[in-house]
């Protein structure tokens, strides 16, 4: 009983930590103009992009790529920028 209890333990512990890690997963973003910051987190609607020459940055939508690798937007002055899963 303690050995299935141990075992039981072990694989769950693996279990979170893989899916911890998947969820952690890094993306940058590039801009077609210089860019202070952009963030995108896997799974999110928007992203996060701050380009140059603008006091803040703002949240855009984006939409993501067919094999899930990248997302695609359009800020508001019609700068298009690609956030992608780092390998």
């Amino acid at each position: 009983m303690q050995k299935t209890l141990s075992l039981c333990i072990s694989i769950v512990a693996l279990t979170l930590g893989a899916a911890s890690a998947h969820a952690q997963a890094k993306w940058t973003c590039k801009a077609d103009a210089p860019m202070v910051r952009g963030d995108y987190k896997e799974g999110d609607k928007e992203a996060y992009i701050h380009l140059e020459g603008f006091s803040r940055g703002a949240n855009y939508a984006v939409t993501p790529s067919a094999d899930g690798l990248s997302v695609t937007g359009v800020t508001a002055n019609r700068t298009a920028f690609r956030c992608s899963k780092a390998s």
